[in-house]
């Protein structure tokens, strides 16, 4: 079955790389061309490796959701066991974003010597340390599995609904910066919150940081997973 999973999602993958390689390209390129205009840069960011990345991820977040609920339906109105299936499927998930992480990390380092090689005057403004943190990229991982198997499991029970509860989310979202610039007892508020959880996690360290992340994403899990083995064929 692993075997199976892994041969399917080939292809896909192929393509997302793909497009991956092309927005980094471009990225890469717009950063250059604005040199060549400005005639001088002083700091630079790895533009093509994050827009790369950021596409990447809404990709494989939404795409393979998408993938995920057709494959579900196929597999379980043949006979296969829910448990086979979607355990099968996240374990190939878990390896695609572990391979997307490593890629992600050797395109930076390139593109870090792209910038010191054709702009050495300009500083980067954040190295690949800032991000690719040794322990908390696992972290990330395994909260990024966890997150897309709760929108697969939520995708799956209510369908498209789930996107009006998403934009929704984000129309708030997007509500937040004025609600702040005038209120300023929120603002004030949101400062004391926000200075609480810096004090927390210097006093805690990053290893409180760290367990409270795997509880989250392994609730996260356990709460998808209620959903899915129970989870009717919906064709």
């Amino acid at each position: 079955m692993l075997e199976k999973q892994l041969k399917r999602r080939e292809k896909e993958a192929g393509i997302g790389f793909l497009i991956m390689m092309g927005i980094y390209l471009l990225a890469i390129g717009i950063v250059l061309v604005v040199k060549v205009h400005l005639g001088s840069i002083s700091e630079v960011f790895v533009a093509g490796t994050l827009s790369a990345a950021v596409i990447a991820a809404c990709l494989w977040v939404f795409a393979d959701s998408f993938y995920f609920c057709r494959e579900f339906n196929i597999a379980v109105s043949m006979g296969q066991t829910r448990k086979q299936f979607v355990w099968c499927y996240e374990l190939v998930s878990f390896l695609e974003i572990l391979g997307m992480v490593v890629l992600v990390r050797g395109l930076w380092a390139v593109e870090e010597g792209i910038y010191h090689w054709l702009v050495p005057e300009a500083k980067i403004v954040f190295g690949a340390e800032e991000i690719f943190w040794r322990k908390g990229i696992w972290i990330w991982v395994l909260g990024v599995i966890a997150g897309q198997m709760l929108f697969q499991a939520l995708l799956l029970r209510y369908g498209l609904k789930i996107y009006w509860v998403i934009g929704f989310g984000g129309i708030l979202l997007a509500g937040i910066p004025r609600m702040i610039s005038e209120n300023s007892g929120i603002a004030r508020k949101g400062r004391e919150i926000v200075e609480w959880i810096a004090g927390a996690a210097a006093e805690f360290g990053e290893n409180v940081w760290i367990l409270i992340g795997v509880v989250v994403s392994l609730g996260a899990v356990g709460i998808a997973w209620m959903f899915l083995r129970r989870q009717q064929v919906v064709m």
